[in-house]
């Protein structure tokens, strides 16, 4: 009798796994929108950081705000939260090369955070070097995805 006692036990905790099991699954964007707003916004703001804005929401004011000069509107660096323990960073205050940002989300399964990258970030000049670089031969913005227990973020850097 025990080990059918056993077995109906493990079958039922095994029926009672979260929902989310399988880690976040960020929303599917509408591309052809997210780009619209990129034009429409003379790109001042990434494709990223729309996404973030239109499907999750701003969670805090941004925080870590730098300029590169006193002048400036944008801040070439800051940090905000978003809804859902999502959290976009931007690092863009050297004056020469590439503007670098990270999008953390939380612990996603590998094959979905590419394709999310994927999805929103399409470039038919991007090839996958491996399950975690996605990027062209040249110039151009390269993805890559960093994993640990707790979040996924994806680091884009964007230049020549």
């Amino acid at each position: 009798m025990r080990p059918y006692l056993i077995a109906f036990l493990l079958l039922l905790a095994s029926s009672h796994t979260p929902l989310n099991a399988q880690g976040f699954e960020p929303l599917t964007a509408d591309t052809a929108k997210i780009r619209a707003d990129w034009e429409a916004n003379q790109y001042r703001y990434s494709e990223g950081y729309l996404y973030l804005k239109k499907y999750y929401g701003s969670a805090a004011k941004r925080d870590s705000v730098h300029y590169l000069y006193p002048s400036d509107e944008e801040p070439c660096a800051f940090v905000e939260a978003f809804k859902q323990g999502i959290e976009y960073r931007l690092l863009n205050c050297d004056e020469e090369g590439g503007t670098e940002e990270r999008l953390r989300f939380p612990r996603m399964e590998l094959k979905q955070a590419q394709k999310f990258i994927n999805h929103l970030f399409y470039n038919q000049e991007n090839k996958w070097k491996d399950g975690h670089h996605y990027g062209p031969e040249g110039a151009g913005c390269y993805y890559h995805i960093l994993q640990s227990d707790d979040f996924t973020e994806i680091r884009i850097w964007c230049g020549c």
